[in-house]
């Protein structure tokens, strides 16, 4: 594998190599500006499919700690537990009907009193106290896999894109289209709405160039682009030379 990508991967981001051939970058830089899988993506009869098909009969392994969910309307949330969160994630409990693809989740018990043998579930107090109560949902959280492992199951992760084979292989690599980047923001703003928050909108260009050149400008360039649309005066209140 080439050696720029990370040697492990959340599920989110295999699933977004094997749909939209993206590819991976470590977790941390992964979180500043996520990417999700929408619901047309993720179907049983395409690649996650085969990737379940593949972790289900053992082709592949996956590795996990332990996570709950206590409300529907809440993420999954790691439990801490006194062994290692690599423990291999059971070959049964792969169906595709309980993967989480955009939080790396995997339900395999409907209450957490039905933990796996593998947890020891009275390690730590947390741990404890979440047994005694009304027993949330427990999911096999969060999951990874060894990206060498992954492109050994799935070959075609090592073919390059028809246009990546077909661009010189020497030369200055792409420049970032601010212009490109403006035009976008304008119809966004104007069709949904400007994020709130000079905050909000700079998660929203670092996600639109991660999508479209798999990296992002420093989080200090997109401020200084984007500044000057919050401290508008207009915006500010603030009068033209105050």
């Amino acid at each position: 594998m080439p050696s720029d990508l990370p040697d492990r991967i959340s599920l989110l981001q295999a699933a977004l190599w094997l749909v939209k051939g993206r590819k991976p970058v470590s977790e941390e830089h992964f979180q500043l500006a996520k990417v999700n899988l929408t619901d047309a993506e993720t179907l049983p009869d395409g690649p996650l499919g085969e990737l379940v098909v593949a972790l289900h009969e053992n082709r592949l392994q996956a590795y996990a700690g332990l996570g709950a969910r206590t409300d529907a309307n809440r993420p999954v949330e790691r439990l801490p537990q006194r062994r290692s969160e690599d423990i291999p994630v059971r070959r049964r409990d792969w169906m595709f009907e309980r993967v989480v693809w955009n939080e790396s989740a995997l339900l395999f018990a409907p209450r957490l009193l039905q933990v796996p043998p593998e947890f020891d579930p009275l390690a730590h107090p947390q741990m404890s106290y979440v047994l005694r109560t009304v027993g949330p949902a427990a999911y096999w959280f969060p999951i990874m896999l060894h990206t060498d492992d992954l492109a050994a199951t799935f070959p075609r992760l090592h073919e390059r894109p028809e246009e990546e084979q077909s661009a010189p292989k020497r030369g200055r690599p792409r420049e970032i289209n601010w212009d490109q980047f403006y035009v976008d923001l304008i119809v966004h703003a104007d069709l949904d709405g400007l994020p709130s928050s000079q905050a909000e909108c700079e998660q929203w260009a670092a996600n639109w160039f991660m999508e479209r050149l798999n990296k992002s400008p420093a989080v200090s360039t997109i401020r200084e682009k984007i500044a000057p649309i919050y401290n508008h005066r207009r915006r500010t209140g603030k009068k033209a030379g105050k």
